[in-house]
């Protein structure tokens, strides 16, 4: 009798372009103020098709329909709109959880079958607005991250990893860029 396993493959996207607009609130308690937030983020990448050359996977035995895409989120309480994502002009709705969870975090995900015949890139696009309080991080994915991000507050607090590549600073607001490198993080493009 044998005895079957399902292993699951994770390829990353190539880039990944994350413009981010916060809308900063302050709320009073009693002596206390907080500020939350709100964010618009578009969201854009791409992907190439997967590649199991390297990686000892006979292509027999990969079940191309059941592919699934996955974000991650800290804190899927923030979600403030139905989250889909459009890719090569069809629209995919996510869905809470994950079949796998390659970092191990709260997730969304969306069933998109893959075409071992047709092995071409594919580009996406999407709109996430989020709530939050404190601070918002991204994790850069992509081969290559560009990301933007915008708010009317007047002393943001730059932290995480990477320091912004450029950025200004005024009373009346910021903005800031990065542009982050597969090289810059600890974790490959596939497993």
């Amino acid at each position: 009798s044998r005895t079957y396993a399902t292993k699951f493959a994770t390829f990353l996207p190539e880039n990944l372009d994350i413009n981010s607009s916060l809308i900063p609130e302050t709320k009073e308690r009693s002596l206390y103020k907080s500020v939350v937030y709100t964010s618009q983020n578009a969201i854009r990448g791409s992907f190439q098709f997967p590649d199991f050359g390297k990686m000892g996977v006979n292509k027999d035995q990969i079940v191309w329909e059941e592919a699934f895409l996955v974000m991650g989120l800290s804190d899927l309480r923030g979600i403030q709109n139905a989250v889909s994502i459009e890719v090569e002009g069809k629209s995919y709705n996510f869905d809470p959880g994950a079949p796998s969870k390659p970092f191990g975090i709260k997730a969304l995900s969306t069933y998109f079958p893959l075409d071992p015949e047709d092995q071409k890139s594919f580009e996406f696009t999407m709109n996430l607005d989020l709530k939050g309080s404190e601070r918002l991080f991204v994790e850069p994915i992509g081969k290559r991250s560009m990301v933007r991000m915008d708010a009317p507050w007047p002393d943001p607090s730059f932290k995480g990893n990477t320091l912004p590549d450029d950025k200004d600073v005024q009373d009346e607001g910021f903005w800031a860029e990065w542009e982050i490198l597969h090289l810059n993080r600890t974790y490959p493009q596939k497993w």
